[in-house]
């Protein structure tokens, strides 16, 4: 996978050393991925804190780039899946979870259901492949299906989600991976597509919940201050978000969502905000969620126990 070789470098010039130093009086770095949901989330944060010298929010359309910033330390958190940061947590990152975000689904959109391993082994899927969804995805179909990437299925991979669809629609893909609102704007936008599995229906070995956490992973070398300020600022504008999902269409208008998309899917509670600090139940919550990608052999290793809310 690309992501985790470009990660490795990241981290092979990131620790102790880079993050030792005064950080007094620094601005840290909030990086957004411009495709994900969040970014509704996080451009609020940029509009409200305006002036703001200790937070700053910094727009990605790379991923990748985007996680390797933050390994590197060139940005000091972002929203994302839990896995991806758990795994490179093990290998030593200096990164930690400091809140969960918003409960979200994965799936697949095609034009049949999935219903049994059968109805997948031969297909091609399109996916992010950097992604913490695709992730989740691929161990929820292991853990249910028994299917493999690779020996029972090709992975296509795709920049965002609705290059996806598009390759379903035009039969170089079978199925495509994506989650809120993007798995949405797909139904609506394209007669004949449907949710053919998904990880809210999944019910592996235990309870899963909606099958995936969008999580605020924060560098170590954060202060705690900063870090508690960050939390803060989210849970204002996801208050404030979930009271006017209208003025939260907005935001996902000025980023490339289809008008009336956000709005749809937040009135749904399909893809509220909700920011919780990582403490308690939640972090019962998160270790399960990881327990099955471990279990499935998509992760080797756990992370370390400061990865759950450390920080300085």
């Amino acid at each position: 996978m690309l992501l985790v070789a470009g990660l490795a470098l990241a981290i092979s010039g990131c620790g102790a050393a880079s993050d030792a130093g005064d950080q007094a009086g620094k601005q840290y770095v909030i990086g957004s991925w411009t495709r994900g949901f969040s970014v509704v989330l996080t451009d609020r944060v940029a509009e409200t804190a305006t002036g703001d010298k200790q937070l700053k929010v910094t727009n990605y359309s790379d991923l990748q780039q985007l996680y390797t910033d933050v390994l590197s330390g060139k940005a000091d958190m972002t929203i994302g899946g839990p896995d991806v940061f758990a795994s490179q947590a093990a290998k030593g990152a200096p990164i930690h979870i400091a809140a969960t975000v918003s409960p979200n689904s994965t799936a697949l959109v095609g034009k049949s259901d999935i219903t049994s391993a059968a109805d997948i082994k031969g297909k091609r899927i399109a996916a992010i492949t950097t992604s913490g969804g695709w992730r989740i995805t691929k161990a929820l179909l292991a853990d249910k299906f028994g299917v493999k990437e690779g020996k029972d299925f090709e992975v296509v991979n795709v920049p965002n989600a609705e290059s996806g669809v598009t390759q379903v629609a035009a039969g170089t893909a079978d199925f495509a991976v994506g989650w809120e609102p993007a798995v949405t704007s797909a139904v609506r936008a394209n007669p004949g597509m449907k949710v053919a599995f998904s990880s809210s229906g999944a019910k592996p070995g235990e309870t899963f919940g909606t099958g995936w956490q969008l999580v605020l992973a924060v560098r170590d070398s954060v202060n705690k201050e900063a870090e508690q300020r960050a939390v803060q600022r989210l849970q204002e504008a996801a208050q404030w978000l979930n009271e006017h999902p209208d003025e939260a269409d907005k935001y996902a208008a000025k980023q490339g969502f289809k008008p009336g998309t956000a709005a749809n899917v937040m009135q749904q509670s399909v893809h509220a905000f909700v920011v919780k600090p990582v403490e308690g139940e939640i972090v019962t919550q998160l270790k399960d969620q990881l327990a099955l990608i471990h279990r499935t052999g998509t992760n080797e290793k756990e992370p370390p126990a400061r990865f759950y809310g450390a920080s300085n």
